[in-house]
């Protein structure tokens, strides 16, 4: 059987004509390749010394107190937290690291955070786009147009934020104070 025969009856039992196939394939390889940009994904450094490495470091924090216990089940205690630019992976292969005019705070924790973050507890600040959240099972992460100052006080909420939402439609349970080393 010849190739275009073997090819047609695919095309048949898929029910597409081949310029259908290779106009797909043209249409998948476009959207790839527009999607590529100079720099790579987002990325958060693992700890104060990566951000060091890496030239993003901003300045470090320790909590008070610390471990942070909230009531009998929702505690945890914070092993580091630093803030740093924000950056992405870069293809520069003498530079892998791309800093932008943005700003993060990131939080690591010695053991899991307590489980639901973001449903029956939330971390926030006034409005829920400067809230923590969960950026693995140790660790918050929040986002800043500003360096963050040298206090930073987070309320943690019963439930969720939403986005038009404020703190004072919610009940607080404690807070987060971090303060700048």
């Amino acid at each position: 059987m010849a190739e275009s025969d073997t090819t047609s009856k695919f095309c048949k039992l898929r029910n597409m004509k081949p310029p259908l196939n290779q106009i797909a394939v043209v249409f998948l390889l476009y959207t790839f390749l527009a999607s590529c940009t100079s720099d790579g994904h987002r990325g958060t450094s693992s700890s104060v010394e990566d951000a060091k490495e890496r030239e993003v470091f901003i300045q470090e924090y320790y909590a008070v107190p610390n471990p942070i216990i909230i009531n009998d089940t929702l505690q945890f205690e914070i092993s580091e937290a630093w803030s740093e630019y924000q950056w992405r992976h870069s293809y520069d292969s003498e530079n892998n690291t791309a800093k932008y005019d943005a700003f993060e705070l990131r939080i690591n924790t010695v053991s899991d955070l307590p489980e639901r973050l973001g449903f029956t507890w939330s971390i926030s600040a006034e409005f829920a786009e400067h809230s923590l959240r969960s950026c693995n099972r140790d660790c918050l992460i929040g986002d800043f147009d500003q360096p963050p100052p040298d206090t930073i006080v987070y309320p943690v909420i019963q439930g969720r934020l939403l986005k038009n939402d404020t703190i004072a439609e919610k009940e607080i349970l404690g807070e987060i104070k971090l303060i700048a080393k």
